[in-house]
């Protein structure tokens, strides 16, 4: 056993890469029986792992329900892989505090996980996007002051175990769902979107391309209020889910290539 540090850690195809981590588990069942009466006895259950990694970037790799190979090592010689699917992705972009936009990926086994090595290799395109001036917009009206913003889109993946599975937990992918959350600075309440309000909303990651939800539906307006003691400026958290139609039109989802990813 060594000690070393993560800083030549990859996942595989995944470039600007910030951290990976996974967790396996055994679910093991517990019983009580005579032959040790008052005691809690276990036999083992079947296996599952989960994993999630953090890079920089504002489009994910992987796209919610989707399986993929992962990969990930600790360096050339240590690692672990497996059939995984995609539970949720996240894409944040702090733009008040001038940072870059990031992501989070999270994953869940749909197969077994091999321990020992990994072929890990970093992807070949860089993406690091600042989030300055990245703002949002509702109807293809630019929202003011936007202080930030968060969307996250996952799918509900059913698990499941059979004779065929060997005691491995494996998955079958669910339906698709997002919600979202955006900051902003604003004086006036009724300048703020209304509860129940549908939408198409945009969350621009470069002064031309964006997430497109069709469409939002606004379920809450959050913070707006008056801080005398601390004479914190005035705004609001505008949260909202994805909407698969309204009224007779159907939605989508985009991503900032303006590739249609659901419909």
């Amino acid at each position: 056993m060594t000690v070393i540090s993560g800083i030549n850690a990859h996942v595989d195809g995944i470039s600007t890469l910030r951290s990976w981590k996974i967790r396996a588990s055994n679910l093991a069942v517990p019983g009580v029986a005579s032959d040790a009466p008052g005691a809690v006895q276990r036999i083992a259950g079947n296996k599952d792992w989960r994993g999630v990694y953090l890079a920089y970037g504002h489009t994910p790799v992987p796209w919610p329900g989707s399986a993929f190979s992962f990969a990930g090592d600790v360096d050339d010689n240590y690692g672990v892989s497996g059939t995984a699917i995609v539970d949720k992705i996240t894409i944040e972009c702090p733009v008040e505090e001038a940072k870059r936009i990031e992501q989070v990926v999270e994953f869940s086994a749909n197969g077994g996980l091999d321990r020992g090595a990994a072929a890990a290799t970093a992807g070949s395109s860089p993406s690091i996007v600042s989030a300055i001036s990245r703002k949002v917009s509702l109807d293809g009206v630019d929202v003011t002051d936007v202080r930030g913003w968060k969307l996250v889109l996952t799918a509900r993946n059913k698990p499941y175990a059979s004779s065929d599975t060997a005691g491995q937990i494996m998955r079958t992918a669910g339906n698709i769902d997002g919600q979202y959350e955006y900051k902003v600075y604003e004086d006036n309440p009724s300048d703020l979107p209304t509860e129940g309000e549908v939408k198409i909303v945009r969350f621009y990651v470069t002064a031309t391309t964006y997430w497109e939800l069709k469409w939002g539906i606004v379920e809450e307006i959050d913070d707006w209020g008056g801080d005398l003691e601390g004479a914190e400026n005035v705004g609001a958290s505008i949260r909202g889910s994805y909407n698969a139609f309204y009224g007779t039109i159907s939605g989508s989802i985009k991503n900032p290539a303006g590739e249609t990813k659901w419909s």
